[in-house]
């Protein structure tokens, strides 16, 4: 996982949240619930036009800085040259990626993308629904975050990983 040391957030700066991808931080402000009250920070999530509101003091677990581009880059050469085999019991498999898509670690989501990439070629293109999703849904979060961090488009930066995946199989 990229490490990072804990970080004082503010209202309008960019992270990565494990599950939703890249957002702002909208506002930090005090909230009163049930006669208690507490900092709560309220994220926005342009690509699904999500809020989400969280405790301020949990921030540092629920989200990190965007990838620098040095990071982003060392993200993709990862992604070249690594090899998982996943597990071929679908239910363990299923289990696992789920793990690594919630962990909101760049090398994790490489893993559960080459890997499926890898099982849809070994089976012909066929993948099953949940493989399918699980599989988007890395190629996704990995697009938004390296296309953010190298300036360049979402899908032209999916394509470069569906790319740099099929490329490394080839070797």
């Amino acid at each position: 996982m990229i490490e990072r040391s804990p970080k004082l957030y503010k209202t309008g700066d960019t992270v990565s949240h494990a599950t939703h991808g890249i957002g702002t931080i909208k506002a930090i402000e005090e909230k009163e619930i049930l006669g208690s009250t507490a900092v709560f920070a309220t994220l926005y999530f342009e690509n699904s036009e999500m809020k989400l509101t969280v405790l301020k003091k949990d921030l540092d677990e629920q989200v990190r800085e965007i990838l620098s581009e040095e990071e982003a880059l060392e993200i993709l050469n990862y992604l070249g040259s690594h090899d998982e085999t996943l597990a071929q019991n679908w239910k363990t498999r299923n289990r696992k990626n789920k793990e690594r898509l919630t962990s909101g670690d760049p090398r994790e989501l490489c893993t559960v993308a080459k890997g499926l990439l890898m099982l849809k070629q070994k089976k012909n293109g066929m993948l099953s629904t949940a493989d399918r999703n699980q599989l988007q849904k890395a190629l996704n979060l990995l697009a938004e975050e390296l296309a953010r961090a190298l300036d360049e488009d979402p899908q032209n930066m999916e394509d470069k990983l569906r790319e740099v995946c099929m490329d490394s199989m080839a070797a």
